[in-house]
């Protein structure tokens, strides 16, 4: 969860092994570095089922004051780290080659003053959507009613929403079950650089990460329930 990272990135940051890496690469500025905690999984036979380990991937930015900086775009690499997340200490670190970081570059912000020059584009008609008459579904805690449909909602650290008994009234049948449970059970995207650290870009993100722990509310407009 966000704590999780906030905490494994300090750790991180305070490894002195990895300040003289940055040192090297001419950073010593921490606040300009940013570290992702990418969960690894099973790493090694010494591994315990239960053992919790990421790889970080660093990158840098290269202002501290300029929050729509995109930090993505200027990845530190070369060095290999792993932290176990548990007990929040580094196992291994590695800085094995020395590469240099990708120049500065606005347009990699893909801000509109930086890409467009500050000119909203003129040629996108406003679209509206309402419902003057109200809702078309009906919340009852959580149990929901929309058209014909009926179902109860629930949420997990893992899953984040689930979806429970579903049904269908279906004319004279009357209810119909449809599902017991629906979920978002697993999400991963294998990233295709075959390329060290890239090719272990295929975090298991509801696994390993949560989806639930890192659902973040919608901003209300209009009529909307949570």
């Amino acid at each position: 969860d966000a704590m999780e990272y906030a905490e494994c990135e300090a750790v991180v940051k305070d490894f002195p092994p990895f300040r003289e890496a940055m040192k090297r690469r001419g950073i010593e500025d921490m606040d300009l570095v940013m570290v992702d905690a990418w969960c690894v999984g099973y790493h090694s036979e010494a591994d315990a089922p239960n053992r919790r380990l990421a790889k970080p991937l660093i990158f840098c930015r290269s202002e501290s004051d300029c929050p729509m900086e995109n930090g993505y775009a200027r990845p530190v690499e070369g060095i290999s780290i792993l932290v176990d997340i548990q007990n929040m200490v580094v196992l291994e670190f590695e800085d094995r080659k020395l590469i240099p970081l990708p120049p500065t570059d606005p347009l990699r912000n893909y801000t509109s003053g930086e890409t467009r020059g500050g000119v909203d584009r003129s040629d996108v008609k406003p679209l509206q959507i309402i419902q003057p008459e109200g809702p078309s579904f009906r919340v009852n805690g959580h149990f929901i009613q929309w058209q014909k449909w009926n179902f109860r909602i629930g949420f997990t650290p893992r899953e984040g929403l689930v979806i429970y008994s579903v049904a269908y009234i279906d004319g004279s049948r009357g209810r119909r079950p449809v599902a017991h449970r629906l979920s978002f059970v697993e999400m991963v995207v294998p990233y295709g650089d075959p390329n060290d650290p890239h090719y272990r870009k295929n975090a298991f993100d509801a696994g390993e990460d949560g989806l639930g722990k890192n659902a973040h509310s919608l901003k209300k407009v209009g009529y909307i329930l949570f």
